[in-house]
């Protein structure tokens, strides 16, 4: 076994410290580093990175997967070399696999409504306050999902309309603002929300525990199912949808980008979706010039 597997530990545990990345994305490291030690790259060479990148279980893998690989593997590679566990990084003259532009389309606000008129169908609850709020502080806000579940109570500022110090992506923490709608919201459920178990957390369950991805995407895949909406759509795609809306409703892209806070506008760019009707709208607004007299 290649001797630098042992140090995945230790890698892990540098990047909880020093870089502060979230608890998913250190799981996300630590499976593909396991991954890397099971199929025994026992020659840390380009090739040899570059076959384990590709391998997928249908052949290569697509390029978004390969990208992950080579990133994470990149960075675990840089870190043996700054601490003199190998002489060179592997991964240098890899390059990272060009992703084809998405066709796909955020959900409709016409979806988003049926699924919000499912939530809204049955007898008032708690619990159906609480899903509400969650599905529209996610249109609103376009959070992340582990985002938005991360907060606790004392993070909300209603009156402020801000969101303070909220977990971020790479373990940053900013004030969000946040809409009028999103604040009202937010009120109500702060209002109905049940007392006891976890008090810090902002969404919890039915046990008062702060409430899981997990248990949000099994909610979801029901109301999905209800509202009759593609099985396609899921919590995720409310960020797009809060990125595309924006967009239409006339924000500029580097407003959407500190909303769904992105370090690169490109990153932005593949999340804001237009259509024909859109393209010809702006194109029609577009000053006329003059004609000759």
């Amino acid at each position: 076994m290649n001797p630098v597997f042992p140090q995945i530990d230790d890698y892990l545990l540098f990047l909880t410290d020093q870089k502060a990345v979230s608890d998913s994305t250190r799981a996300t490291y630590k499976g593909e580093l396991q991954r890397a030690m099971r199929a025994r790259l026992l020659d840390a060479t380009p090739e040899g990175v570059a076959r384990f990148i590709s391998d997928g279980p249908k052949g290569c893998a697509a390029p978004a997967t390969r990208n992950r690989r080579l990133f994470i593997l990149r960075g675990f590679f840089k870190y043996l070399q700054s601490n003199g566990e190998i002489d060179s990084d592997p991964t240098a003259p890899l390059r990272s696999s060009r992703i084809p532009r998405s066709d796909k389309t955020p959900p409709s606000v016409g979806e988003l409504d049926r699924i919000m008129k499912v939530v809204r169908s049955v007898d008032p609850s708690w619990r159906r306050t609480r899903d509400e709020t969650l599905l529209t502080t996610l249109y609103y806000t376009g959070l992340r999902i582990q985002e938005l579940l991360a907060l606790d109570v004392e993070q909300v500022d209603v009156q402020g309309r801000i969101l303070l110090a909220s977990k971020r992506k790479r373990g940053a923490r900013i004030n969000s603002p946040i809409s009028e709608r999103a604040a009202t919201q937010l009120a109500i459920w702060l209002a109905e929300r049940p007392a006891g178990g976890d008090e810090r957390a902002l969404f919890v369950g039915v046990s008062h525990r702060r409430l899981g991805v997990r248990r949000v995407q099994i909610i979801f895949k029901q109301l999905r199912a209800q509202a009759g909406v593609s099985a396609k759509t899921n919590p995720h795609n409310f960020r797009h949808a809060h990125a595309t809306q924006m967009s239409r409703s006339g924000a500029d892209i580097s407003i959407v980008q500190r909303s769904l806070n992105h370090s690169s506008v490109k990153t932005t760019m593949r999340y804001v979706h237009s259509d024909d009707e859109v393209l010809r709208a702006a194109l029609d607004a577009m000053p006329a010039l003059k004609r000759e007299s």
